[in-house]
């Protein structure tokens, strides 16, 4: 085999992983690559540009014919559900799920094409649309006994970092934002009326282009709980509203927007709004990322301040 070539961005992750597991991981990915090569009888292509940040992510051709993805990931919490998610949904609004490997953190997925992410589209209420259809996609299957994780434990687990970061780096946010954001974290998941398998990490890059549909969502971190949670992004990445003249009025009417087309409250996803994007601004401080620790601090303000 080739030396192989891995992106930028995954070497990068690698350098940063918090476990010696992440340079091992790299250092058997080729003898991986070679050993599902054989088994899924693939011909493996050079890996995408920019690529995964935790994948080793490729096209490649099945049995000769076939055209597919490989990824291969960085075992991690967020990952590990993966492909039971992209099973129970059977292809209705993601990628289909053609195989999968435990043992070497590997699946074999559809390929979309023409790909282009969603995040290309200039029409922003298109974006929002589009999304909206994704999303009610997914949430559409019902909701398997095994083997997701509750969102309850992973956002418990977010209230706790919020409460521990806020303390440690000297209260770099508002205490009525974080308490805002640590009630929310903690209550909004035991109180939701609906529960669906969640994507978790849904944003205008991470739905592509298809024949088979107009978008696929990819690369879902899934749990099941409340669908309110999984918008944000979807708000905060179709544009910057930092970017516009009046920002909350910008979420207000996106929020809104997809509160109609998902049949959601309003003034649930603002409060998961306000949650996440404190998580994210002390998450990112904790790792010296000042521009976007304020950015996000600043999208936490928004959501906050808007009335629905």
């Amino acid at each position: 085999m080739a030396e192989l070539a891995v992106p930028r961005r995954l070497l990068d992750t690698v350098r940063h992983w918090p476990t010696p597991d992440g340079a091992r991981w790299l250092r058997e990915l080729p003898v991986r690559i070679e050993r599902l090569a054989v088994a899924w009888e693939l011909e493996v292509g050079a890996p995408y540009e920019p690529g995964g940040v935790t994948a080793f992510v490729a096209p490649v051709r099945v049995g000769g014919a076939e055209y597919a993805v490989l990824k291969i990931v960085i075992p991690h919490r967020e990952a590990r559900d993966e492909a039971d998610a992209l099973a129970t949904w059977k292809g209705n609004g993601a990628v289909r799920l053609l195989q999968r490997s435990a043992s070497e953190h590997a699946l074999l997925l559809e390929r979309c094409e023409p790909g282009i992410p969603l995040s290309q589209l200039s029409d922003h209420d298109a974006v929002l649309d589009a999304g909206a259809d994704v999303l009610r996609r997914l949430w559409s299957s019902p909701v398997p006994d095994t083997p997701f994780e509750p969102l309850e434990a992973v956002t418990d687990w977010f209230a706790e970092l919020v409460e521990t970061r806020q303390r440690d780096q000297g209260r770099p946010l508002p205490n009525r934002l974080v308490g805002e954001a640590v009630t929310s974290l903690r209550d909004l998941p035991r109180s939701a009326s609906e529960r669906a398998v969640l994507h978790h990490d849904f944003h205008p890059g991470n739905a592509l282009a298809a024949r088979r549909m107009p978008w696929l969502a990819i690369d879902p971190k899934p749990q099941v709980g409340d669908p309110a949670f999984d918008p944000i992004q979807l708000i905060l990445q179709t544009s910057d509203p930092l970017n516009d003249d009046n920002p909350a009025e910008t979420i207000r009417y996106r929020l809104l927007r997809l509160a109609d087309r998902l049949r959601l409250d309003p003034d649930r996803i603002r409060a998961w709004g306000v949650a996440r994007c404190v998580e994210w601004s002390l998450s990112r401080a904790s790792r010296s990322e000042r521009s976007d620790a304020a950015r996000d601090a600043e999208h936490a303000r928004l959501f906050s301040s808007v009335r629905c």
